[in-house]
């Protein structure tokens, strides 16, 4: 969200922690870096301009991935011999199989079920970098988390390292952004690879006629070889258009089941409950696709102005963990173990989640949230309230 009345100053914030560490009985104390004692498990310089493009280097083959017009094609893919696992190019296997499961990075929880306390990690070093609005860890680049801008930005992602230092950026020429809130990694649709997931879901004035996910193969940062840009080649990206059950809504936060099989879409309303809708494989691009309701759940965060309007969301790879961010707090839910992701995304609505994070009170416009490279700990970024560059990337450690 770009506009700037989202914005919750630390007078604010410190108000409402005041308010909260004051409230009912059983909600848990917060400490001086924002961070609360949670009790439970958690799973939880220069950039080039774009003269400098290069062209389809990040995707090593360079040709069309998917097939625009239609679901995806196994045939599409890009040279299989490029997947981790070594297959050749005839090997395909199916994203629920074994094939699958190895492309999935082994991440862990958190025993101590606490995370903090807040430290820097470093200011994003990319300028370009003003109003991030996502964040994701790689699967595929060790230390580099996925970032984007919201609206009024092109089609584009950021490689960010886990110091907040300029990777590179993909740009997707082909592709139109209108307001993109949201990013993941998982499994391709219906292909045996890894790829990033955009959501162009934003919508403050609920007045879209559709909303669109944005999936590319996730590209390789080491391939830009110094050249800070890349251009990733035509037809790369699937696109598939949807509409909500019921009309528009506004949705910020998104997650992607790891074997790329369901998008859960959670919508940012300043209410006591939101909705979260669900989209299911296979994914077309005919603008068919509708996102269906599958839960309601009870807004976390405070009853002031905006501070339960969930903004950022994140699944763990393992799917028994949920991270969603409001502008006030990150929250995590906790599903039992060994379930569907159906049945435990259906449940959203009677279980109470463990408030991990206060504020905190350096981003006062708090939209982008994600798990970190082992799983444990907690990476979170603001917008920049005046577009200026430079935010300061934090993390949260699982405490021991």
């Amino acid at each position: 969200m770009s506009g700037r009345g989202a914005r919750l100053g630390p007078a604010t914030l410190a108000l409402a922690s005041a308010a909260w560490t004051s409230c009912a009985d059983g909600v848990a104390d917060t400490d001086a870096n924002g961070v609360v004692d949670a009790g439970a498990v958690v799973d939880a310089g220069a950039v080039a301009d774009a003269g400098d493009l290069r062209d389809a280097g990040a995707l090593r083959d360079g040709g069309n991935v998917f097939d625009a017009g239609d679901v995806v094609d196994a045939g599409d893919l890009r040279d299989a011999g490029e997947l981790r696992d070594g297959g050749n190019a005839g090997d395909v296997v199916d994203a629920g199989d074994a094939g699958g499961d190895a492309l999935r990075p082994e991440r862990s929880l958190c025993a101590s079920g606490r995370v903090g306390p807040i430290e820097d990690s470093g200011p994003l070093g990319d300028p370009a970098l003003t109003e991030t609005s996502g964040l994701a860890a790689s699967w595929l680049n060790p230390g580099v988390l996925w970032a984007h801008n919201d609206s009024g930005d092109a089609a584009r992602f950021f490689a960010v390292g886990d110091d907040g230092s300029a990777r590179g950026r993909f740009v997707l020429d082909d592709v139109e952004a209108i307001d993109v809130e949201d990013v993941d990694v998982a499994l391709c649709p219906d292909a045996p690879d890894v790829c990033v997931w955009l959501a162009d879901t934003g919508d403050n004035a609920r007045a879209r006629h559709a909303a669109r996910l944005v999936i590319v193969p996730e590209p390789f940062v080491d391939d830009l070889a110094g050249d800070p840009l890349a251009a990733l080649p035509a037809g790369a990206a699937l696109v598939v258009p949807f509409t909500y059950e019921g009309g528009p809504v506004d949705v910020e936060g998104t997650v992607v089941a790891a074997d790329g099989r369901r998008v859960f879409l959670f919508e940012k309303i300043d209410a006591a409950q939101a909705r979260v809708y669900a989209l299911a494989a296979p994914f077309v691009t005919d603008g068919s696709m509708v996102a269906r309701v599958v839960a309601t759940l009870s807004s976390p965060g405070l009853a002031i102005n905006l501070g339960r309007a969930i903004t950022a969301a994140d699944l763990h790879t393992t799917g028994a963990r949920l991270l969603l961010r409001v502008y006030t707090g990150v929250f995590e839910y906790r599903f039992g173990a060994g379930g569907e992701v159906d049945d435990a995304f259906a449940s959203l609505g009677a279980l109470s989640p463990t408030q991990l994070v206060f504020g905190p009170l350096s981003e006062p416009q708090g939209e982008a949230v994600a798990y970190d490279h082992d799983g444990r700990g907690v990476f979170s970024v603001s917008e920049d309230p005046d577009g200026r560059p430079g935010r300061v990337l934090h993390h949260f450690p699982c405490r021991p």
